[in-house]
């Protein structure tokens, strides 16, 4: 006894022989023009996803160059000049730049920066101590770095799949921001003071964050490699890799000065470990 579906595909088929010639040929063009309609819709939804997937990473990268400017004022005098000669932006700038970059951006990031931003304001203030400058430092890196890292999260970057852009945003996002911090770090213990001058004590934390910036830095060169090998046409390496070899080098010289403050490093590292 045939079913209800055989039941119904008879009935269907049937009716079908039954139309005319036009009508059939009415109903086959209806039917590929669907087809093509759904085949055209998936592929247009398709390419306004990955249309709003980059617009979010260039949110992202414009929000990242924003938090960029204080690492200048943080790890430097305010009297300095950058790299091309011109004199680093003020302190009121850097807050302005970053605040316009917040709203700006629609990402989960407002309670990041609020804090990062009270604590500039703070270090920066003429009010501020200059006895608590230091630890406010430390404290404007870690928040600067944590702002950094949702911001990666947040707007697609970490999930970046071309192998180059991966590395290279993996590179922006987690490592610079590390190694910029761990500098910081040094920065903070040796002060005005003299690396033979620190306690034990000092010169222990000093020489475990000499290594921690050594391994952040390698591991930058590594990343950056991993990117190059994914640049079939060999612009991203044309773009950026003078200028990161001029900064692994600076931050290379500046590890191997640190090491060789130390009557022997390895020994200093021994020594005060077991004091």
């Amino acid at each position: 006894m045939p079913t209800p579906s055989e039941n119904a595909e008879s009935a269907a088929a049937t009716m079908f022989r039954n139309l005319s010639t036009s009508t059939k040929l009415i109903v086959l063009c209806g039917a590929f023009i669907v087809a093509i309609a759904v085949a055209i819709y998936t592929l247009v939804a398709e390419q306004q996803i990955a249309i709003e997937f980059a617009k979010k990473e260039l949110t992202g990268v414009q929000y990242i160059e924003a938090i960029r400017g204080i690492y200048p004022r943080l790890l430097g005098e305010p009297g300095n000049t950058g790299v091309s000669g011109q004199a680093l932006p003020s302190a009121a700038e850097v807050l302005s730049s970053l605040n316009k970059a917040e709203a700006e951006a629609d990402l989960n990031t407002a309670s990041l920066e609020q804090s990062l931003a009270n604590t500039l304001s703070r270090l920066w203030s003429d009010s501020t101590d200059a006895s608590a400058k230091s630890g406010l430092v430390g404290e404007a890196l870690v928040k600067a770095r944590d702002l950094i890292s949702r911001v990666g999260d947040d707007s697609n970057l970490a999930l970046d799949p071309d192998l180059d852009s991966y590395y290279l945003q993996d590179t922006l996002v987690r490592q610079m921001p590390r190694l910029l911090g761990q500098i910081g770090d040094i920065s903070g213990l040796i002060g005005t003071s003299s690396v033979p001058s620190l306690s034990s004590g000092d010169k222990t934390r000093l020489f475990a964050s000499v290594a921690m910036a050594r391994s952040s830095a390698e591991e930058i060169a590594r990343n950056l490699t991993s990117a190059y090998r994914g640049d079939s046409d060999g612009t991203l390496r044309r773009q950026i890799e003078a200028p990161m070899a001029v900064m692994l080098s600076s931050v290379t010289s500046y590890l191997g000065a640190l090491d060789d403050s130390f009557d022997d490093a390895g020994k200093v590292g021994q020594d005060a470990l077991g004091d």
